[in-house]
């Protein structure tokens, strides 16, 4: 009978699956040895009334699948739920009841933990949840999540360090170019991103990311050289607009009506492009 409730779920008759859940919770209800089974049962119930978008009967399946066997998983299963329907402080608390389950056990129990209490505002916390699942798995992505939250609590010399140790570890991390590029001083932000084109030289946003910062600081010649640098990577009409409307600004006529025809012929219908 599972397997006929799982080939329901496949073919997204929850209807069907749900019943097929329930007959077996039934059958085995007076079975003190089948009590773990029959947790799963319910997990797996709660799981296919989620997709059926009733919410009480979800948590209720959640809750009966833990008071028969308390596991992490399920914990996580029902804190993943309760967040998707912006219920942040009861998913907290079954996020706290994974880890009190499997404090060791995973780095993303913390995670989600941790993205709960930016919800709710509460960054002290959600900022020691970050730094636990960084001893657990100390790698880029855990530096990174680590750096973004300093960062929004106005440490920005804590963040760019945790971002500088993601890329030790992970050279080619965008987020960690992407953050930095954010936080450092102009020259220093430029350096980041010349680093990251190197290390990456077909990713636009870096080149996107150059010209917008020169730009903004008023360097249009080091725009100007990220934007040809772009066009070789992304040569699309909007790419050949933006560096022909610096040209015309430029005083460089000739060239800025090339580039705005290069744009025309690549998107020939679009009357922007051609006028």
């Amino acid at each position: 009978m599972e397997q006929k409730a799982t080939s329901a779920e496949e073919v997204k008759n929850y209807e069907e699956a749900a019943n097929i859940w329930r007959s077996l919770i039934e059958r085995d209800v007076y079975d003190g040895l089948r009590l773990r089974k029959n947790s799963s049962a319910y997990a797996k119930l709660a799981d296919i009334l989620s997709n059926q978008g009733k919410i009480a009967e979800t948590i209720a399946a959640y809750r009966q699948a833990l008071q028969l066997n308390p596991s992490a998983d399920i914990y996580v299963n029902l804190g993943n739920f309760l967040a998707k329907k912006g219920r942040a402080t009861e998913a907290i608390a079954a996020f706290r009841q994974a880890i009190k389950l499997e404090p060791d056990s995973s780095t993303y129990y913390y995670y989600t933990l941790a993205s709960q209490l930016m919800e709710i505002g509460n960054t002290q916390e959600a900022l020691l949840a970050y730094r636990q699942a960084l001893k657990l798995q100390p790698d880029a992505d855990n530096y990174n999540n680590l750096g973004n939250i300093l960062r929004k609590l106005g440490k920005r010399e804590e963040a760019i360090a945790a971002h500088r140790e993601a890329l030790k570890i992970d050279p080619k991390s965008y987020l960690a170019y992407y953050y930095l590029g954010d936080m450092l001083e102009y020259k220093e932000a430029v350096d980041i991103y010349r680093q990251a084109s190197k290390n990456d030289s077909t990713n636009e946003v870096y080149y996107e990311r150059l010209a917008s910062l020169s730009l903004e600081r008023g360097f249009v010649n080091e725009a100007i050289a990220a934007y040809r640098q772009l066009i070789k990577i992304k040569p699309e009409a909007s790419t050949y607009i933006q560096l022909a409307d610096i040209l015309m600004k430029q005083e460089k006529p000739e060239e800025a009506i090339a580039l705005y025809r290069q744009a025309a012929a690549k998107e020939p219908t679009d009357y922007y492009y051609s006028n």
